[in-house]
């Protein structure tokens, strides 16, 4: 039942920085030094990569499957970007996810 959160296939990670004081740097960091197994979308719409991982525009990453999705961006500035087919949410500056 929690495998989606402890073990998510892919991540999709709403708030990603290239600024390393804010959270959504950290979140990718630690994806990437912790060796994390599966993809990882960091959504930016103003970057190409970070830490040489390939940012995203929004959302969307073609179709992939995905159990997880963390949010390290206020909950108001999320709009758009929400990612439906998550089965877990992790609202890193507060909020609430789901209906």
């Amino acid at each position: 039942m929690l495998d989606g959160f402890f073990k998510p296939n892919a991540v999709v990670v709403v708030g990603a920085s290239r600024d390393e004081t804010k959270v959504g740097f950290s979140i990718v960091l630690n994806l990437v030094r912790g060796g994390f197994p599966g993809p990882i979308y960091p959504v930016n719409p103003k970057a190409t990569e970070i830490l040489g991982v390939t940012c995203y525009p929004d959302g969307a990453r073609g179709g992939q499957p995905l159990n997880a999705v963390k949010y390290s961006t206020a909950v108001k500035h999320i709009g758009e970007v929400m990612v439906e087919q998550a089965d877990v949410c992790d609202i890193s500056k507060g909020g609430s996810c789901g209906a």
